[in-house]
């Protein structure tokens, strides 16, 4: 897919000659007697940040166009590949040592990673290093918070619910009183998260109705023991399972005594680039003209760079999953907690990603079946190759001339085709190109192409134009 940027990789673009010279005088921000011990054959982490040679040396300024030499004297990773395979070593004996606890695959990137890009730095965009090894890596953290929404919306969303159930999900991902799918609410003031919250509320609502929560009881049992004020109150609770799940669907004070971490714990992971270097993306904005100077919009402004660093596509992570029940998980899964999870594995690598910028395709993974043990890759791919009648996420829709019209008060720009409608909030210069914008602004309406989704009833605009 075609996202507007240009993609480079360090193997096509060796730091030397004019290149080189050019960068001469551009510095790392550190004391003159450590100058002398930075070279490309330390850790990419250690040149990405500390060592970051970008600044200039007489008035400690950042010059805009230096920024993409500065990365190329620092996504080098060479020198560092021998560090990292003995990381990968490390991991990997520690998981033969959990034997049947432990579910190990790898997975190849087909398109560009990064995470961390919220960390302060030069660029604007920071990137993940595990400290003190200076090694980008993806926290164990980002990998659970994945494969848990995989497994949430296995279990809560339209023809995917019944692949998992909610109780199955907090018996191994932890417990969460603050999710949307509990309180019907979304942080954000998008009109469209607020309806899928209530969505999955309803959803879950309707599978405590229909459920056999009598026979799922050791799942509850965790919950019930940290909910329950009394021993009496425990009792009620086993004895009417149905009852203390509406009571957490309906008490915010129920669910904020329930605190459990779930039975799974997720490693870190290391990404094996397949050359001798980190890549590079380069954003390249060109409508600063309209949006900035308030000129008439059209694709022929000048283009901005913007640069930020990645691991390049074709790199190898490996994820390591552990079985670690505590007193207060329930055992319920643990003769099939592999496969489960290998379904929800699948379900994110075909429509999640992992770190950044995933919603425009960053972060994009297959399996590799190799690099699993025999009877997890089968049972990986037998997840993948099993619920397909069920992946399929909510088909969009394409609506052609759709008219658009545009609400400044709230900021809600509405969609109506064939007497269906579909709405959006946010400010339409981010939501939509110049010219339609402009179009808005003088006729306040126009007709084009809306791409939208179905959320039960309703629809959410995904792009316009």
């Amino acid at each position: 897919m075609n996202f507007g940027q240009r993609r480079t990789q360090g193997a096509h673009h060796a730091a030397g000659g004019s290149r080189q010279a050019n960068a001469q005088n551009t510095v790392a921000a550190i004391p003159s007697y450590a100058a002398p011990y930075m070279n490309t054959a330390m850790p990419p982490g250690h040149n990405f940040e500390l060592f970051f040679p970008v600044w200039n040396e007489t008035d400690w300024t950042l010059p805009k166009d230096k920024k993409f030499h500065a990365i190329e004297r620092s996504w080098h990773i060479k020198d560092s590949k021998g560090m990292l395979e003995e990381m990968l070593k490390r991991q990997r004996h520690q998981a033969d040592l959990l034997n049947e606890n432990i579910l190990s695959l790898d997975a190849r990137s087909t398109a560009p990673f990064l995470t961390g890009i919220g960390i302060e730095h030069p660029l604007e965009n920071g990137f993940s290093f595990l400290k003190p090894y200076g090694l980008p890596y993806l926290p164990g953290s980002g990998v659970k918070g994945v494969l848990k929404k995989a497994c949430e919306e296995l279990a809560l969303v339209g023809e995917h619910s019944g692949a998992w159930n909610i109780l199955e999900v907090w018996s191994l991902f932890g417990f969460e009183g603050g999710s949307a799918y509990l309180s019907g609410e979304s942080r954000s003031k998008a009109k469209f998260l607020k309806e899928r919250a209530c969505s999955l509320k309803q959803s879950l609502a309707s599978w405590v109705n229909s459920a056999e929560l009598g026979s799922m009881i050791s799942l509850l049992e965790p919950l019930i023991k940290q909910a329950a004020a009394s021993k009496g109150d425990a009792e009620a609770y086993c004895s009417n399972p149905k009852g203390f799940m509406e009571g957490l669907l309906k008490n915010k004070d129920l669910r904020e005594k329930i605190h459990n971490r779930g039975a799974l714990v997720f490693w870190d992971v290391f990404p094996m680039p397949p050359g001798d270097t980190l890549s590079a993306d380069i954003l390249t904005p060109h409508y600063g003209h309209y949006y900035q100077d308030g000129k008439t919009p059209h694709d022929s402004g000048q283009p901005v760079p913007n640069q930020f660093l990645t691991v390049p596509p074709g790199s190898l992570f490996r994820f390591h999953v552990q079985y670690a029940p505590t007193g207060g998980t329930s055992d319920h899964s643990k003769e099939r907690w592999k496969a489960m999870l290998g379904q929800a594995f699948a379900y994110a690598f075909d429509w999640l990603g992992f770190g950044a910028k995933t919603a425009v395709g960053y972060g994009q993974m297959t399996l590799e079946a190799h690099g699993t043990k025999p009877s997890e890759a089968q049972g990986v791919e037998a997840e993948k190759k099993a619920p397909s009648p069920k992946s399929e996420p909510p088909k969009r829709q394409t609506w052609e001339n759709a008219h658009l019209t545009y609400s400044p008060g709230n900021q809600t720009i509405t969609a109506t085709f064939q007497n269906k409608k579909a709405e959006i909030k946010g400010k339409i210069e981010e939501l939509m190109p110049p010219n339609i914008v402009a179009k808005i602004k003088k006729k306040k309406s126009a007709d084009t192409r809306v791409m939208v989704e179905p959320i039960g009833n309703s629809f959410i605009i995904i792009s316009i134009g």
